[in-house]
């Protein structure tokens, strides 16, 4: 019995070993994932400026010199990656999801956060984010927290600043006692300034208080409490769509080869049918079904999930018949490519997963390198998933669309041509 397990379990050896590239591919395909995780997530980068930075764009509505030097201050930051506009430049590009956040510093802001920091309310921030891309207005807050701590505790507790906050700190103070105790403090903090010496202190002192508050807004078109839970819902699931049917890409390139390898594609061009009707005909059955499979798991995220359409319906038809459309063109392509099932799922695997690695399918593109973010231009999962997130959270209309549709049709007509050119030859 064991001698027929060893022949069994060598004889799968063999065949693995026979073909080179299959097994070649095998290795490489978590290799080339593991290499892409570690570039992106800066495991292999020696200096930490070198990570990525996220971009916010900043309005100084306020224009006080301390505003000024707390957003060059800002600028310094290793997290974030600053540029100054208008207010009505940054809602827009925010909306639009051309950057996940903007930063708003209202008239006044410097002269109240100063004195906040013992008596009076925190002036308010206003952080506009994109809710598809709410890690990236984590990492925002937390640099505004370092920064502007630093800086308006430094303008609060030095000079004549320092004094004239206590005051105001001993002035809404009823308990004698404490009054005593900030009546010595603005009696030595005198003395100081007198003798010279600079106050620039920036530990907290007893009393004092975070001198701003952040007002966060959802730059979404729905107007739901859940706005933000069913941007990221509408997001993953357009996400998976648009994985789920490339994989499904994969399984017709597979059919259309075992056609090949069986003798089924030979007998069925040995009919009074042209090549091109041939190749069309799959195409056309591999786009009705991705179309199918798009459509339906959008649905049931819908139904399941709650999230809504809030912007065209029309649009999304047309998202996802042009993301079908480019699905069926890459199961034609992969299938023209290979040789073997084996070689052929190895690489098509691993392209689907690097596309919607690099495409956003998974994760945020403003997390990435810049180099990435420049090449997801050029990659379909892409502009599948920006069409996705402009009908479902943005608001976007059918011109919303249209960009991503174009880029989809592309990808579609090279895929095919390239296809068509070589399934002929063979």
């Amino acid at each position: 019995m064991l001698k027929h397990i060893l022949a069994i379990a060598l004889k799968d050896l063999r065949l693995f070993a026979a073909d080179r590239k299959g097994m070649l591919i095998s290795f490489m395909v978590p290799i080339a994932i593991a290499s892409f995780f570690t570039f992106v997530m800066g495991g292999g980068a020696s200096d930490p400026k070198a990570a990525t930075k996220i971009a916010v764009l900043v309005v100084n509505e306020d224009n006080d010199p301390i505003t000024t030097q707390m957003i060059e201050k800002l600028k310094s930051s290793d997290a974030i990656a600053i540029e100054v506009t208008d207010r009505k430049a940054a809602e827009t590009a925010v909306k639009e999801g051309k950057k996940s956040v903007a930063v708003v510093f209202p008239k006044g802001f410097a002269e109240k956060a100063k004195t906040a920091l013992f008596a009076g309310d925190p002036p308010q921030i206003e952080e506009l984010y994109d809710p598809v891309k709410s890690i990236e207005r984590q990492v925002v807050q937390g640099a505004l927290m370092q920064t502007l701590m630093q800086e308006i505790s430094r303008a609060g507790m030095s000079g004549d600043g320092a004094i004239n906050n206590m005051q105001l700190a001993m002035s809404a103070e009823t308990d004698p006692k404490r009054k005593e105790s900030w009546q010595r403090m603005i009696d030595e903090m005198s003395q100081l300034n007198r003798s010279g010496s600079v106050a620039g202190s920036t530990e907290n002192g007893g009393g004092m208080k975070q001198p701003f508050e952040i007002k966060a807004t959802s730059m979404t078109a729905s107007s739901s409490s859940d706005a933000d839970k069913n941007a990221t819902r509408a997001h993953i699931f357009g996400g998976m769509a648009v994985q789920g049917i490339m994989f499904f890409g994969i399984d017709a390139a597979m059919g259309l080869l075992r056609d090949r390898r069986t003798g089924v594609w030979t007998r069925m061009k040995a009919a009074p049918v042209a090549s091109t009707s041939l190749v069309l005909g799959k195409g056309l059955g591999s786009w009705a079904i991705a179309f199918f499979v798009f459509s339906g798991v959008m649905l049931f995220g819908m139904a399941v999930f709650g999230f809504r359409v809030e912007g065209s319906w029309l649009g999304l038809v047309l998202v996802t018949l042009a993301a079908a459309l480019m699905t069926g063109g890459f199961g034609l392509f992969v299938a023209s490519l290979g040789k073997t099932e084996a070689q052929s799922r190895g690489l098509s695997v691993l392209a689907v997963l690097m596309m919607s690695m690099l495409g956003g399918a998974w994760f945020p593109m403003s997390m990435m390198p810049k180099a990435v973010q420049t090449v997801s231009a050029i990659i379909p999962v892409r502009w599948a998933v920006d069409g996705v997130d402009a009908v479902m959270t943005r608001g976007s209309g059918l011109a919303g669309t249209l960009v991503p549709v174009a880029w989809l049709c592309g990808f579609a007509a090279v895929f095919t041509t390239v296809a068509m050119t070589r399934l002929r030859k063979t």
